[in-house]
């Protein structure tokens, strides 16, 4: 097998039409669409652009988490985001170093450990991830979660379903998502701060 034809390294395995010679893999993704007219009727290109369009798909549906079909469960939702998002406030007072990225990677944790326990599957052999604390914090805070407003049972405490505690954490997650593209540092966590402050401001409380 030839060698690439640009850079004369590795092993040239595609059959460029726009440049009409063999190139490599790597130099191929390097060049398409870029330094080079590459015909609509390239496989590779095609190949490249399906990819392309399937993996927005797949980001798009993860930064918008589906939400509760009716009133009752998105209340339900709404409080398990609510005490979440009390006791990370209560953490960064006690916690200066704890950031946005630190609460991302603990959220992760947290929609793993609950899928596993979803799904009831062991697979023998496999060994369990390092434990988040954070993230084990998380979800103890969510286990400890009961509802006993007026507005559902009256005198009674509601548990808080799997998969309601999924959809919090989701909906969480995307949030954080969208203050990590800004290039300010831990927006999310000063959002959060001036949200809890002008509710305090409006509740009256000190």
């Amino acid at each position: 097998m030839s060698l690439c034809s640009r850079c004369h390294k590795r092993k040239a395995k595609r059959k460029c039409a726009a440049l009409r010679s063999e190139i490599c893999n790597l130099c191929c993704g390097e060049l398409r669409e870029k330094n080079v007219p590459c015909p609509l009727i390239c496989p590779y290109l095609n190949k490249h652009q399906t990819y392309q369009e399937q993996k927005k798909a797949r980001q798009k549906s993860e930064e918008t988490p589906q939400l509760p079909d009716n009133h009752e469960q998105l209340q339900r939702v709404e409080y398990l985001i609510f005490n979440l998002e009390v006791n990370i406030l209560k953490l960064h007072k006690i916690q200066p170093g704890l950031t946005d990225s630190l609460i991302h990677e603990a959220i992760n944790y947290c929609i793993r450990e609950l899928q596993k326990g979803r799904s009831r599957l062991i697979i023998p052999g496999e060994a369990s991830g390092p434990v988040n604390q954070l993230g084990k914090y998380f979800l103890e805070v969510l286990d400890k979660s009961r509802l006993d407003r007026q507005i559902f049972i009256p005198g009674e405490q509601l548990s808080l379903e799997t998969e309601e505690k999924m959809r919090a954490l989701s909906i969480l997650k995307s949030y954080i998502q969208r203050f990590s593209k800004d290039e300010k540092e831990n927006g999310y966590l000063r959002d959060l701060m001036s949200r809890f402050e002008k509710l305090t401001q409006k509740s009256g409380l000190t």
